[in-house]
């Protein structure tokens, strides 16, 4: 089953958009975008998410920290780049599904339907 409230951290508001799009188009109508780091922890601590699309680089920050906070609160999420794959700093996180960027719908919901099945 797809999730039906979505946290999107992107700090690209064309790439937001069309996360956006795509997720109305899969029938999830509840989501919410963080643009910075500070502002995604505190979203997340604040709100109850099914899942997380998280854009690996924000103006220079890795989204890491949420990333860290998602697992620790057992929120199943996904990492967006447009580069293709993650920083070698990052290899906690090899088991995260990394989606590039622009988005491919088939991609994204497979993706969201293999973090229900884990």
């Amino acid at each position: 089953m797809l999730p039906q409230n979505v946290l999107i951290v992107e700090d690209d508001v064309l790439v937001a958009l069309d996360a956006e799009h795509l997720l109305e188009r899969l029938g999830i109508r509840q989501t919410r975008r963080a643009v910075r780091l500070t502002e995604a922890l505190e979203v997340l601590r604040m709100q109850a998410f099914d899942f997380g699309i998280l854009d690996v680089n924000l103006g220079g920050e890795t989204v890491f920290p949420v990333a860290d906070a998602m697992i620790a609160r057992g929120i199943p999420f996904v990492f967006a780049s447009g580069y293709g794959r993650l920083p070698a700093m990052a290899s906690r996180f090899a088991h995260v599904p990394l989606l590039a960027k622009p988005y491919d719908g088939d991609l994204l919901r497979d993706a969201m339907l293999a973090e229900d099945r884990r």
